[in-house]
């Protein structure tokens, strides 16, 4: 097996995957630099900047987050080990992104609502909310079948490709809302290419080439984990153990879902002091404060590997 993660394919599987992951740090930096130098930064105050935080989370949350959550089963490493861990990893980076989602629409309605704009009156708009939505119903039906432990085995069966193929479905409408959000910004107010439409168009083809990759990726049969046999180090685990890592997985996202809807719902000015400090940062902290994140999010990786 690890001869085999070592050949040609295992190296082309590794290198798309640094591929994804390299392009989707870029797009994050590329929307924050362009939000930061072309429409003056960042703040939560019911302004054209707390409108800038609405791409910043999308891109971050329904493309880069999303997509990287995707094709987390397609890394060789983690295919001779036990599953768990990666499922509890793909359940979390999605229900981050579903969070940052969430985020970048109160972001744009409270925006809307101070400024007296109408809401979801352009294509982006709806093309946004049918993702959303369906990324909402996604989650929640891929948490009570995957994740559940009593949930039947025929029934995650019958749900794997059903659920395989709405996922790529959501993150093809993912680009689509980001890649129409930036044409609608950039759209009206010009008659010229100035630089700013030159940054901006060229974070959309970035956007699309990270999704190229990772549907490459998704797409191709053969980087498919593989099903455990009999003789693989993850089969030998208990049904006991597997049933506990279940539970504990299951009501790990349970208390993280409803600790972020408590905050959310009774404690909002928590997240609103927060991106208040954030957009109160010059961009060179802003650029640091993105770095650890990601750094965290890869020593969690490592720690789950």
């Amino acid at each position: 097996y690890s001869s085999y993660c070592l050949g040609t394919e295992g190296s082309s599987r590794l290198e798309h995957y640094l591929l994804c992951l390299c392009l989707g740090i870029v797009c994050v930096v590329f929307v924050c630099y362009w939000n930061n130098t072309w429409r003056g930064g960042f703040a939560w105050d019911g302004t054209a900047l707390q409108f800038n935080w609405h791409p910043v989370l999308m891109v971050t949350g329904l493309v880069v987050l999303y997509g990287n959550a995707a094709v987390v089963y397609r890394i060789p490493l983690t295919w001779g080990q036990n599953k768990q861990p990666w499922k509890l990893l793909h359940a979390g980076l999605l229900f981050l992104a579903f969070f940052l989602s969430v985020l970048g629409l109160c972001a744009v309605f409270d925006y809307h609502k101070k400024g007296g704009i109408p809401n979801l009156y352009s294509l982006h708009s709806w093309l946004g909310m049918c993702t959303t939505v369906l990324f909402t119903a996604q989650w929640v039906l891929g948490s009570g079948a995957f994740l559940v432990p009593w949930s039947p085995m025929a029934f995650r069966k019958i749900l794997k490709p059903v659920h395989v193929w709405m996922g790529s479905v959501i993150f093809v409408l993912g680009i689509a809302s980001c890649i129409s959000g930036i044409n609608e910004k950039l759209f009206f107010p010009y008659s010229k290419l100035p630089p700013e439409a030159v940054f901006a168009n060229s974070l959309g083809i970035l956007i699309v080439v990270f999704g190229l990759v990772v549907l490459k990726i998704l797409s191709n049969p053969e980087w498919q984990r593989p099903e455990p046999g009999p003789d693989d180090e993850s089969s030998r685990v208990s049904i006991t153990a597997r049933r506990y890592m279940e539970y504990a997985v299951f009501f790990l996202n349970v208390f993280f879902f409803l600790f972020f809807l408590y905050i959310y719902i009774y404690q909002r000015h928590v997240f609103y002091y927060v991106l208040h400090l954030f957009s109160a940062c010059q961009f060179k902290r802003q650029v640091l404060l993105v770095g650890i994140v990601l750094l965290l999010c890869g020593l969690f990786g490592s720690v789950a590997l």
